[in-house]
């Protein structure tokens, strides 16, 4: 399930690029833990001007 995830991700970044080559796209840390009840409300955060996305 993991191998699938990260060439999920991967896929995701590459079509990222190719869709807004003027934008930006980040990987948030993946919080698994659970450790002080910190999470995530998404994997990516994305920017193409003047718009961002969480993804």
């Amino acid at each position: 399930m993991a191998v699938s995830g990260k060439a999920f991700e991967e896929h995701f970044k590459e079509n990222w690029k190719k869709s807004f080559p003027n934008g930006d796209i980040i990987r948030l840390y993946d919080v698994t833990s659970g450790y002080l009840n910190i999470s995530n409300i998404s994997d990516f955060i994305g920017y193409s001007y003047p718009t961002p996305l969480w993804v």
